[in-house]
């Protein structure tokens, strides 16, 4: 992978005279440049469909998984392991927000060689993708057929690419079913897929096999591309974003010594932004209907969850807004709503003859209560109490979220643990939040 001078943040904390643990080692500039290179949706060939003009992101540093080429009378049949990083790109039809139509995925390898030889096994193994499975019920019934192929694609001149496809066949209902081909192509030190979903039964239509041979060259062109993304674009802040979030390194000692918990996230998305959760709903299926306690706004969302082998966690969100003025327009508004979390609310869960009463207590003090950095800051501390005839020994959890605006961003570092936060955790939240504003300032 082409290696991004990344010196600027470096010399940016010895100006400002930030304090805070050493930088981190990671390879940041690799993973500015996955995010910088990745697909654009706009690429997408227009025989598979009609496609958001945004995408999800994933980077998976220090990938060590198997990733699967086609499933097998014998199992699920998978290539080596021994990748480095993973970056993942989800592309949305504008018609089906169900899954994702078009992912692609890079896997990085140590070396080009180390790739090339990765990618010598997954051509021998992909011939093995060439069988009939059939699927049978308790009764022998025939439920589902799968058919495996697989062959050689020409996407670009030069770079070598094998394809993979899945045809799925639901026998007794005739139910939806959702096939996939997918390509594979070996460029520098990594391996590219683009896999595309469709959900007719049947081969894939001439039109639909142009159209992934034409986004798999899409996909190995930016990949290639040597010139920067254009500024303010969504590959050009998704690579800032990555290259700016915090490290287990940066924390400080006193939260504990963190691991990345999963991988960056990466979202260009409309809804709704929980300040606090008093009725559960978050992670619920009224999660986008029942009332919520926060506000809903067009942004860019970066997602850094980091895990202690104990306690704490620590989570850092990163809200990107296109002005300054939306950005302050948004906290404004976090301010106001920050004032109902204040409280405590009993709501009571039952499933499976099993009843649990839920206990969750909030405390949000407005921008008086805490300067980071010199910009106003939202403080919501929050406790959960979970007891039950059931459970042994109640349950407890407690947070400390504090959300900071800091020009054209609104940083938020929340500490979570299973016993009560101290003053010292809350004092060091505060510093590792005045550092990540001073790696996530607003776009040069």
């Amino acid at each position: 992978m082409r290696r991004i001078a990344f010196a600027v943040l470096t010399v940016f904390a010895l100006i400002v005279g930030v304090t805070a643990p050493a930088a981190s080692a990671e390879p940041r500039s690799d993973y500015v440049y996955g995010a910088e290179h990745m697909l654009a949706a706009r690429d997408i060939a227009s025989t598979l469909g009609d496609y958001l003009g945004t995408f999800d992101l994933e980077v998976w540093p220090d990938y060590r998984s198997d990733f699967t080429l086609c499933s097998t009378a014998s199992g699920a049949l998978t290539t080596i392991s021994g990748t480095q990083t993973e970056f993942a790109g989800y592309y949305w039809r504008k018609d089906d927000g169900e899954r994702a139509r078009v992912v692609e995925s890079v896997y990085q390898f140590a070396s080009v060689k180390a790739a090339a030889n990765a990618f010598r096994t997954l051509q021998r193994k992909a011939v093995l993708c060439a069988d009939m499975i059939e699927d049978t019920d308790e009764a022998g019934n025939v439920t589902f057929v799968t058919v495996n192929s697989n062959g050689k694609l020409a996407a670009v001149a030069g770079v070598p690419t094998v394809y993979v496809h899945e045809d799925f066949t639901n026998v007794l209902d005739d139910g939806k079913v959702y096939d996939t081909f997918s390509t594979y192509s070996l460029v520098d030190d990594g391996i590219v897929q683009v896999s595309f979903r469709r959900d007719v039964d049947g081969s894939l239509t001439p039109a639909e096999t142009q159209g992934v041979r034409a986004t798999t060259r899409a996909a190995i062109r930016a990949w290639e591309r040597s010139r920067a993304p254009a500024r303010r674009s969504l590959a050009a802040n998704y690579g800032y974003a990555v290259g700016h979030v915090i490290s287990p390194a940066d924390v400080p000692t006193t939260l504990g010594r963190q691991k990345l918990a999963r991988p960056l996230r990466l979202s260009a998305q409309t809804d709704r932004i929980f300040l606090c959760d008093p009725q559960g709903i978050q992670y619920s299926d009224d999660s986008q209907t029942g009332p919520y306690v926060g506000i809903t706004v067009p942004r860019i969302q970066v997602d850094n969850a980091l895990q202690s082998r104990a306690d704490p966690g620590v989570q850092q969100t990163v809200y990107e807004f296109p002005t300054v003025g939306a950005a302050r327009s948004a906290f404004r508004s976090m301010q106001r709503q920050a004032v109902r979390c204040t409280g405590t609310t009993t709501t009571t869960s039952e499933g499976d003859g099993t009843s649990v009463t839920i206990q969750r207590t909030y405390r949000a003090g407005r921008e008086a209560a805490v300067k980071v950095a010199g910009v106003p800051s939202i403080v919501i501390a929050g406790s959960q109490l979970v007891t039950g005839p059931e459970l042994d020994t109640p349950s407890e959890s407690y947070s400390y979220k504090l959300l900071s605006l800091s020009r054209a961003n609104i940083m938020v570092m929340e500490v979570s643990k299973s016993s009560a936060i101290t003053s010292k955790e809350r004092r060091s939240t505060q510093q590792l939040a005045q550092r990540a504003i001073t790696m996530f300032r607003e776009l040069a």
